[in-house]
């Protein structure tokens, strides 16, 4: 009698959803490293097999022997699943092997006015993997909708700083961390809150005319000079000082 050959069933599906992935990269060998043919060596792939479109890789007519499958290339969009699987298979016999692949996850950043809610355009960000997660670090700008967005990302924890305001806004240099998962797109919201000003008007009390050349010298409320000559300003033809772009807080003129 001659016993029939075993065959070898390679199962590929979606981590989250289950759906089958189809042209996901494997290699098939021997416990010994030799490429495993098909068809009973009528196929020659130097071990190298794609899923089809139900997701599935089948190996007929196989000597009984131990065997070890490595994906080895996956599909745009999900992580590749680099650990190797090994099936004894016998002779009569078909073992089924299931891989899953997780999706990568994306990441929504939307940067608005504090007050307005209004999206901020051309704020910069530095993002990076943390934690674990090995993403590398890169500087990102928001667009006209403020937003920065992050396709096809592993999951894991991203840093996220703020490096460069909008002129005219407060700079938010707190690090947030974002834990991003895969097949979802994870959306977080940040402000920066507006600057404020300070206009000074001098007039003589008794007419109201108002004093052009009048110098006044302005600082925060611990001291600092405000402004690049050295805390002095000097009022206009209508008596007046105007100073834009101050951070909130007390000043003292």
């Amino acid at each position: 009698t001659n016993m029939p050959k075993g065959g070898l069933v390679i199962v590929k599906k979606d981590a989250v959803t289950g759906k089958p992935l189809e042209g996901v990269q494997f290699t098939v060998t021997t416990s010994d490293g030799a490429y495993v043919p098909n068809a009973g060596g009528q196929i020659s792939s130097n071990g190298i097999y794609y899923t089809d479109a139900a997701g599935q890789i089948l190996l007929k007519d196989l000597d009984p022997a131990t065997y070890v499958v490595k994906e080895t290339a996956s599909i745009p969009g999900y992580v590749l699943d680099s650990t190797p699987q090994t099936v004894v298979v016998n002779a009569n016999d078909t073992q089924t092997l299931t891989f899953r692949n997780t999706p990568k996850g994306s990441l929504l950043i939307t940067k608005l006015d504090s007050v307005t809610r209004e999206p901020l355009s051309g704020v910069r960000f530095r993002i990076a993997g943390c934690n674990g997660c090995e993403y590398p670090a890169g500087t990102y700008t928001t667009d006209a909708n403020g937003n920065v967005c992050l396709n096809s990302i592993p999951s894991g924890c991203y840093a996220i700083t703020e490096l460069e305001a909008k002129p005219g806004y407060l700079l938010d240099n707190t690090t947030h961390t974002v834990k991003v998962s895969g097949g979802v797109c994870k959306e977080i919201t940040f402000t920066n809150i507006p600057l404020g000003g300070l206009i000074i008007k001098k007039m003589d009390a008794v007419t109201k005319a108002p004093l052009a050349d009048t110098i006044f010298k302005v600082t925060t409320a611990d001291g600092a000079v405000v402004g690049s000559s050295n805390g002095q300003y000097r009022t206009d033809e209508r008596g007046y000082i105007t100073i834009s772009d101050l951070e909130p807080g007390s000043y003292i003129v």
